[in-house]
């Protein structure tokens, strides 16, 4: 009986780890963006520049 309810349990968690990992691929997406916004950011000069790539920084956070 307690293996079956281990087992159950672990059925369980593997739905919740499905449910939750397109949520966490996103998350992993847009840090990796924002980071490749900032390193754009600190290389620009203008100021114009700079300002198109907090806007889109913004806009992906």
């Amino acid at each position: 009986m307690k293996s079956f309810l281990m087992f159950v349990l672990g059925i369980a968690a593997v739905f919740v780890f499905l449910a939750n990992l397109g949520p966490l691929i996103l998350i992993g997406i847009s840090l990796f963006l924002l980071y490749v916004i900032y390193k754009q950011f600190i290389k620009s000069e203008s100021t114009f520049s700079k300002v198109v790539w907090i806007v889109l920084g913004l806009i992906v956070l």
